[in-house]
Order: C-alpha cells, then structure tokens, then sequence
C-alpha cells in the first residue's frame, strides 16, 4: 500500500470515495451537502489550506483522510474514509501517518475529528488512535422536545408570559 497527497487530478477519484462513504454513513440533515459544495473544500485542501491524501493499494483508491488547521493552531481532520475491503489493514493509520506530520510540520499541537455516534465502527478505530471524546453535538426532533418539555400546545408558537 501507498499514500499520496491527492491533487486535482484526483477528483474523480475523490467523488467517488466520497460518495461511498456518504452512502455508508448518511450525513444529518444539517451537514448534508452535494458533491459541488463539497469539493470546494477539499480543492482549497488540495490547494493548500489543508492537505488531502490517497491510499491505494493492488485493487486501487482504497481510502483517503482531508485535513486543515482551524482555530487556536488544532488540525482538524476533516474527512476520513477507508473502503470496507480495506479496513483493518492498517489503511487509517497510515493515512494518519501522513495527515499528522504534515500537521506537526505546520505548527499543530493538538487534533481533533468530528465522528457520528451511531457510526460505532468508525468511533472504535478513532479510539483505537488515542482519540477520545471532549464535547457532544446533541439533537432531537422539535416535538420530542415539545413532548419531554410537557409544552400544552406544541403547534403554537412560543409566547413570553407578560
């Protein structure tokens, strides 16, 4: 297996490891987006804001991990995906390999990933690389709150008690 920084050359091959993962793991309604929205971001990541890498092995593209420095110095890893044929091979790390020198390179001291609760697997591999959990995104839908909150009429809108 080799990993490679990605380039725009390997747009395709992105969209596709892209899609895949979307697929695999359905994005919330809030942080679904379409391949054009998203490749804004990871051709910035190419270009330079980040950085973006590629495993392939015999059978090709087997994975790929976007990274960029956000706030406070912290490279964040952006998007990870390794194909089901691929995982437990080592894939991920060696994606991480990369993706945390170039960090280090770039002044990082610290980095962090967004993972889905329910995405069990991925949340256990992530674990399996020292990360650990430091703050919850938590959502519901509106009339369960409505329900738990023991609001009378949930279909009228909020009014202030005056």
């Amino acid at each position: 297996m080799t990993v490679r920084k990605a380039s725009e050359a390997d747009q395709a091959v992105l969209r596709e490891l892209w899609e895949e993962f979307e697929a695999e793991v359905p994005a919330p309604p809030e942080d679904r987006e379409s391949w054009e929205q998203e490749w804004q971001d990871v051709s910035a990541d190419v270009g330079g804001r980040g950085a973006v890498w590629i495993a392939e092995d015999e059978e090709g593209p087997a994975g790929s991990v976007r990274a960029r420095m956000i706030e406070a110095n912290v490279w964040h890893i952006a998007s990870a995906y390794v194909r089901p044929r691929a995982r437990k091979q080592g894939v991920l790390r060696a994606l991480m390999r990369e993706a945390v020198e170039e960090g280090r390179t770039r002044g990082s001291t610290r980095v962090t990933l967004d993972v889905l609760s329910a995405n069990e697997p991925a949340v256990a591999a992530w674990r399996r690389l020292g990360f650990e959990p430091f703050k919850y995104a938590m959502a519901a839908p509106i009339d369960a709150i409505c329900h738990f909150c023991a609001f009378v009429a949930c279909a009228v809108p909020w009014r202030s008690a005056t």
